[in-house]
């Protein structure tokens, strides 16, 4: 089982070019079963999701952990976690104490009748 971390900075790379389909080929080459994101989503305003969900989906099998109350982001306070196979059987989202909105997306996946993942992605 490959997991993975990784803060996508806002799908802008070190060239600073927004390019959020470098960032999905990325992904796509780590082919991890798990992947927590960060920084995932716009900063201000309705914090709206930068990637393409769906096409990621199509092209990997990494499905989002649903998370409620998110309005148009993809995750928690930029984090997002996506996942291969499994059930998602629980989600916290946690609140971070500090002056930046921070906070913790904590899931639990029923990987099978046997194994679980505990997996918490944050961005400290």
């Amino acid at each position: 089982m490959v997991v993975a971390s990784y803060n996508v900075h806002k799908c802008i790379g070190t060239d600073r070019r927004f390019d959020p389909d470098r960032t999905a080929r990325v992904i796509r080459e780590m082919s991890p079963d798990v992947i927590a994101l960060q920084e995932a989503d716009n900063r201000f305003g309705d914090r709206a999701g930068l990637l393409d969900l769906a096409r990621l989906e199509l092209e990997t099998g990494l499905v989002p952990v649903p998370v409620s109350g998110n309005g148009k982001g993809h995750g928690w306070r930029g984090n997002v976690l996506l996942f291969k196979r499994g059930t998602v059987r629980d989600v916290h989202q946690l609140k971070l104490p500090g002056l930046e909105p921070r906070g913790a997306l904590v899931a639990e996946i029923d990987l099978d009748e046997k194994r679980s993942l505990r997996v918490i992605a944050a961005h400290l």
